[in-house]
């Protein structure tokens, strides 16, 4: 038979065979090298900032901590992944635990992940707005070392530009810098540290007890210091009793009694040592010693009580949203205070001179705000305020002393005023953003950043791209057809050809 005419393949089963083989060997010796180069890179390599200078890199003194670091620190980022400032946590963070192998990091979306969360949250005694059965969460993040632990509130981690909000050219508040690393570096310096800072509360005035659980105790106000590695006393200025020297942070809570003549003189004698207060008024007309204090300070309190037409729940009370740029309610923009028939809080007029307190009032009522005076009961107590309507000020924050211009200076005095007690009670004081507002304005007495002097915030860069909407669907269909149809399309042309 002629075999001439039958065509023979192209290869035999025995080449096939061996074809197959050094397939298969040469594929087993490509992920063996892969292996071979990761684990020889995994302890020989050299990592690479590809971002703009300055972007990423973690600061001298962020590294030599991060280097010092020998205890187990834990760093729990609560957070709503789908939040903007989520991405630049965990990239922080990241580069953080590259340093320290001692950081370890767990993320909880409280949204995705709430059986977690609650345990998280039961851990470590937070608390969250409630509001029927929903439960609104805050973005946090928390760092825990042997027991001791310091949050980070998610509203604190922005600068936000508020001009275009303020001049009404827009309603969009713009991220401006990210306070990340500042904040967690002071963060773990708080955690490592072996010497806590002490808060002391006056007591003998009927002052709000941060020890009572009730609904008129402040002992969620209390566990909010706690959770700022902050440890809390008891002071009662009485009989030959001072102000101690390691008071950090003296706390008077609403005293319903007046304050005699004396333990005013020893507050005084220890601001102008340099000490710092966080002072709530008691509103209703009653008179605690305090409005002879403060003046001396730059701050007037008004004989009245404030009332918000425009922002009241029931008349009584009122959602405070008017702030100005201060670093403790700047974050606080787009958000409120709850208040309950607060005093007017003003910067004395007329005062000049060096030693001239810096008196800045921080929050107004709207428009609609009116303060009630009683003439009868004013006991010629002068008040600016009587009969005011229009923007009112709650809230100071004073600074007093030291040298100009230098936050860290010895003998710097520095005080939160607001005129409101009832607002910080177990009952009120989960309400809007109360609880971030006592964490800003203790932040900011105690300078909780001021050893992160060369640290700073980091620009938050935008990139609009702005498209038509033709240009949107073309970009689409090019997406979803355009990229599978030119790989079919060379997958077609290498078939034609080996066809032929």
């Amino acid at each position: 038979m002629d075999m001439d005419g039958i065509e023979k393949p192209s290869f035999s089963p025995r080449r096939r065979f061996w074809a197959a083989v050094q397939v298969v060997i040469s594929v087993v010796a490509l992920g063996a090298a892969c292996f071979l180069v990761n684990k020889i890179s995994a302890n020989h390599y050299v990592r690479t900032h590809l971002a703009s200078e300055g972007e990423e890199m973690l600061s001298p003194l962020t590294v030599r901590l991060l280097d010092s670091i020998t205890n187990r620190v834990k760093v729990i980022v609560f957070f709503d992944s789908n939040d903007p400032v989520f991405s630049s946590v965990e990239a922080l963070l990241r580069e953080y635990r590259l340093k320290c192998p001692n950081l370890e990091v767990e993320y909880v979306d409280y949204l995705r992940n709430p059986g977690r969360a609650q345990l998280v949250k039961d851990k470590y005694k937070l608390s969250f707005v409630s509001a029927g059965n929903n439960t609104y969460f805050k973005n946090l993040v928390l760092f825990d070392c042997n027991g001791r632990t310091k949050l980070v509130h998610g509203k604190e981690l922005s600068d936000y530009d508020v001009s275009e909000v303020l001049s009404g050219e827009s309603r969009r508040v713009k991220r401006k810098s990210f306070k990340g690393e500042m904040l967690f570096t002071s963060a773990l310096f708080s955690v490592i540290d072996l010497e806590p800072q002490n808060v002391y509360f006056l007591e003998g005035h009927r002052e709000m007890d941060y020890r009572s659980e009730g609904e008129s105790g402040y002992s969620k106000f209390a566990d909010i210091l706690r959770q700022m590695n902050l440890e809390l006393e008891r002071l009662s200025l009485r009989g030959t009793n001072r102000v101690p020297e390691d008071c950090n942070l003296l706390v008077v809570a609403g005293p319903q009694d007046t304050i005699a003549q004396a333990e005013l003189e020893k507050i005084t004698a220890y601001l102008n040592g340099g000490g710092r207060a966080f002072i709530l008024i008691n509103s209703l007309f009653k008179k605690s010693g305090l409005e002879k204090l403060l003046p001396e300070f730059g701050v007037r309190l008004g004989y009245n009580f404030v009332l918000d037409e425009e922002s009241t729940f029931t008349g009584q009370d009122m959602l405070v949203t008017n702030f100005v740029a201060h670093p403790i309610v700047k974050p606080l923009f787009n958000s409120g205070v709850y208040m309950v028939l607060p005093q007017s809080v003003s910067k004395v007029k007329g005062l000049s001179g060096a030693d001239t307190a810096k008196v800045e009032e921080i929050a107004f009522t709207s428009d609609s705000g009116i303060a009630v005076t009683t003439d009868s009961q004013s006991g010629g107590y002068e008040n600016p305020f009587q009969d005011f309507r229009g923007p009112i000020p709650v809230m100071a924050a004073v600074e007093k002393g030291g040298v100009q211009g230098v936050s860290n200076s010895r003998d710097l005095a520095r005080l939160v005023v607001i005129g409101d007690s009832l607002c910080m009670r177990n009952q009120a004081i989960d309400s809007v953003a109360n609880r971030d507002f006592v964490a800003l304005a203790v932040n900011w007495l105690l300078e909780r950043g001021r050893m992160m002097g060369g640290i700073g915030p980091r620009p938050v860069k935008e990139y609009r791209l702005t498209m038509t909407q033709s240009q949107i669907a073309a970009v689409r269909w090019l997406l979803l057809i355009g990229g599978p149809g030119i790989i079919l399309g060379f997958g077609f042309v290498v078939w034609v050809r080996r066809q032929y």
